[in-house]
């Protein structure tokens, strides 16, 4: 029990640390004129359009502040966002690596500089990029399904259904806030051709060993092991769209674009820096599928920081915000994969 105690305590501290340091707020000197227009023209005085479809950033807002008269109620809320970033980033890679390799992003999380940048700001893509970590948490769950329970149990896709249906509800809310982020729908599909693809390795591996109507030969064996991420891919895709024309977004970003300050030279250092991490982890997912013809929650971490890498700094001159805050749980995980390599070292030296 103890023991329990104490590691919920690390992971309460851990998880605190990056909303601890977003709540001191921006570094000195950082250009905070979109922070303001936003406060002014989104919460404050909002135009007639955003009375009428407010979007998940006003309402994440206006929940927690009239920002003008609180201003520690305003920090608060861009705290709270980073807590469920730092939240969602524990569980993708606690659940694709290990809990230590969690443990490890967490802190990683803290060393990106856009923590002290925009990521310090009251913008609407700051709820956007944790709703889009939220949707990925939820898309862990169905990876659970083959590991925790049997296959033919009727449980087996009660995980599923949720994890399938959180994950649409959390990217259309997160729409609502950055209407151009449909590249996000796109982890889905990398998700599904990974399945296809490890379903089509296994049946190369086996159909020399097997009789043509046993295991992968029978189309059931395909249909069984796509069939649950192509019907993910359909009902995420169909909430997006739904969930964005019922609650309603904010119809207008461009006039807050041209005040966010500028990507930085070190930005894109760190987005560098994550690569050898991606390619570790596809080095290893390639290894994997090899071996198994089911997905796991390692390939929702891979196919996540792959779309997230594309679409980031280090390949994009103009990039957009969200991607620019979704950058730093990108490092976090990527300097994560590194984790078991470095275990399994000092475990060999020790058995030396």
């Amino acid at each position: 029990m103890r023991r329990l105690l104490l590691e919920l305590w690390a992971w309460l501290v851990l998880v605190s640390l990056a909303p601890l340091i977003a709540f001191s707020g921006p570094r000195p000197g950082a250009n905070t004129r979109v922070e303001e227009h936003y406060i002014q023209t989104r919460i404050i005085e909002p135009a007639p359009a955003y009375r009428e479809s407010p979007g998940l950033a006003r309402a994440w807002y206006s929940w927690f502040l009239a920002p003008r008269e609180s201003p520690t109620r305003a920090r608060l809320s861009v705290a709270m966002a980073w807590l469920m970033i730092g939240i969602a980033v524990a569980v993708l890679v606690g659940g694709g690596i290990s809990p230590v390799a969690g443990a490890i992003a967490l802190v990683a999380l803290v060393c990106h500089p856009i923590l002290q940048g925009l990521g310090a700001l009251m913008t609407p893509w700051l709820p956007a990029a944790a709703f889009v970590l939220l949707a990925l948490a939820f898309l862990q769950g169905m990876a659970l399904p083959t590991i925790i329970v049997r296959r033919r149990s009727p449980a087996a896709w009660l995980p599923r259904v949720i994890a399938t249906l959180g994950c649409g509800l959390a990217i259309g809310l997160a729409a609502t806030a950055e209407p151009e982020m449909v590249w996000v729908a796109l982890i889905p599909s990398f998700l599904f051709l990974l399945a296809f693809l490890s379903a089509t390795i296994a049946h190369f591996r086996v159909r020399d060993r097997y009789p043509a109507e046993r295991f992968m030969t029978h189309p059931w064996s395909f249909i069984r092991r796509t069939l649950p991420w192509a019907v993910c891919w359909f009902v995420v895709l169909t909430l997006f769209v739904e969930v964005y024309q019922l609650a309603g977004g904010d119809p207008i970003n461009d006039d807050l674009r041209p005040l966010v300050p500028p990507s930085t030279s070190t930005e894109m250092v760190f987005a560098w820096a994550s690569l050898p991490g991606i390619l570790l982890l596809a080095w290893r997912e390639g290894l994997r599928l090899t071996a198994r013809s089911r997905l796991a929650g390692s390939s929702v971490l891979f196919a996540s920081l792959v779309v997230f890498w594309m679409y980031g700094p280090a390949l994009n001159a103009n990039v957009a915000p969200l991607a620019r805050l979704l950058a730093a749980p990108v490092f976090a995980a990527s300097v994560a994969a590194w984790t078991p390599v470095v275990v399994g070292y000092y475990e060999r030296r020790r058995q030396l």
